[in-house]
Order: C-alpha cells, then structure tokens, then sequence
C-alpha cells in the first residue's frame, strides 16, 4: 500500500514538474516571439528612428528633405527706448496702435520713479507685415526715440528638418500600426504599443515646436521702454522745453509744407493765370479799339473845337 502511494505522489511530482517547466518555455517563446517580431519588422520594413542619419537615407525622405518652401521662415522683433509726454497716455495709444494693426498687448505697466515723473513697459504682438508701419507710427508719438534695436531670425532650416522628422514619425507610426495588427501574443502586442507610445510622445513634441516657430514668424514682437519728460520749474512755472521744442517744430512743418503747397499750386496754375491775364488784356484792347472807332465814326471833332 505504501508502495502504491509513493508510486502516485512520484507521478504526481513529475507531472507538476513538467507543467511548471512547459510554462517556463511558453513564456521564454513568447518572449522570444515578440522580439523576433519588432526586429523582423525593423530590419525588413527598415523602421528606423526618425532621428537617426540612416532614417534620412530612404527614398521616402528625398523627396521631404528637398521640399521648397513658399518663402523663408524669419522672424523679426524689435526693441525701443523713448522719451514722451506722459507714460500712461503713451500706454494707451500704443495699445491702440497694436489693436488696429491686429495684434494685442502681452505687458503693460506704469511706475513712478520720481516725483511726478513715471515710466512704463509695454510689450506688443503685432502681423509680421505690420511691424515697420508699427514701429513708424509709436515713433510719432514719442518726444524723442533714445534707442531703437530690430533684430531678425531666420529658422527656415529649422523649420524644415523639423517637418522631415514629423513626416518621418508618421510613417514608422504607421507601420508600428501595421505591426500591431499583426501581433499575435499579448507580449507582442505590449512591445509594439510601447514603441507607438514613444514615437507618439516624439510627433507632439515636434507639432508643439512647429506651432511655436509659426507663431514667432506670424507675430512680431516690440517692445517700448517709456520715460516721460521731466518738469522745469521756472520761477514757480513748470515748463517742458522737448515737449515745447516739439510743438513748435511740428507747427514749423505744418507751416512750411502749407506755404509749399501753396507755391506748388501757384507754380502748376502760372500758365492758366498767364493765359487768363492775356485774354482779359486782348478783351480790353479790342473794347478801346471798338470805343474809339465809334467816337471817331459818330461822334467826330471838330475842327475849331
């Protein structure tokens, strides 16, 4: 009887040994699968980083690597110290001035640095082709410009490496897609979405930074430092001479571009006025002709008188 029990337990071990080692080998294959899957992939369907030099030697990226532009990626900002007649109107029309060419204010602010004396900052986005007519119009209404500074970028080449390896990524998502439809094991299936995770996390990064260069190209950046002009007491009289010499020069210009206009009218109307000047003298000679031909015909001297 104890023979027959230890023969069945023996059996029984033996049985559970070799499940235990059948499942081992189950795993170790599908594990073994799914690798032997992702690298068939790679190597045949050649799935390579999109980041790597061998990715840009496809026949697909050829034609993506040499892609014209319509025109060049630049960026253009600008920089400005000025001088006016009061910082917190200065605020305000050039908010306005922002407003009308289609931009909006990013920073704004006004501080006092002295008595009765107050700066400001005001940071503006405007349309990349409204930035001169901008940075012209601020300029009129300043006292004086103390610095202006323009600077531009060019991120063409950028741009577009980066619009090779966004169309790089599509393609080995789409294929990883492929693969997964393929998978046969849970094992595979798992490796295959982690590298479609991955490669999903890269085209965000790279979509987020395309987003942001077409930002910085459409809207430019100015930026105006605002000091307004300092008080001259003068026997108990505040006076701004640079707000003074302004008006005067600008009532100078006025003046001299009214009394050119002027000239230039009267240059252009001389012929007319010549013309005019001889019919009227024409007119008068014949009238006296006329009068004295009918004071000789009917009304004659005479002779004794």
């Amino acid at each position: 009887m104890k023979k027959i029990i230890f023969s069945i337990l023996a059996v029984l071990g033996v049985l559970v040994l070799v499940a235990v080692v059948g499942c081992f080998v189950v795993i170790i294959t599908s594990l073994s699968g799914a690798r032997m899957a992702v690298t068939s992939f790679q190597n045949s369907e050649a799935v390579l980083s999109p980041d790597s030099a061998d990715y840009y030697q496809g026949a697909d990226t050829k034609s993506a690597t040499t892609e014209v532009l319509p025109q060049r990626k630049v960026s253009r900002n600008g920089s400005m110290s000025v001088i006016v007649e009061k910082a917190e109107e200065a605020v305000e029309t050039i908010t306005d001035i922002a407003e009308q060419a289609g931009g909006f204010v990013s920073v704004a602010r006004v501080y006092e640095i002295a008595s009765d004396i107050k700066s400001g900052h005001i940071t503006i986005k405007v349309p990349s082709d409204k930035f001169d007519e901008t940075i012209d119009k601020i300029k009129e209404t300043t006292i004086k410009v103390e610095r202006e500074e323009v600077s531009t970028q060019d991120v063409t080449d950028q741009y577009v490496d980066l619009k090779t390896r966004l169309r790089n990524y599509n393609a080995t998502e789409d294929k990883y897609l492929e693969v997964l439809k393929k998978a046969q094991t849970v094992n595979e299936i798992l490796n295959v979405q982690r590298e479609l995770s991955q490669i999903r996390n890269n085209i965000e990064r790279i979509e987020g930074q395309i987003k942001y260069m077409d930002r910085q190209v459409e809207m430019s950046t100015i930026s105006v430092s605002l000091t307004s002009e300092a008080d001259i007491e003068v026997f108990g009289v505040r006076w701004r001479p640079l707000t003074q010499i302004k008006q005067s020069l600008r009532a100078l210009v006025k003046g001299s571009v009214k009394y050119v206009n002027f000239m230039i009218a009267a240059i252009a109307l001389l012929p007319l006025i010549v013309l005019w000047l001889i019919t009227i003298a024409i007119v008068m000679l014949v009238i006296w002709k006329v009068g004295r031909w009918v004071k000789n015909r009917f009304f004659p001297r005479k002779i004794g008188q």
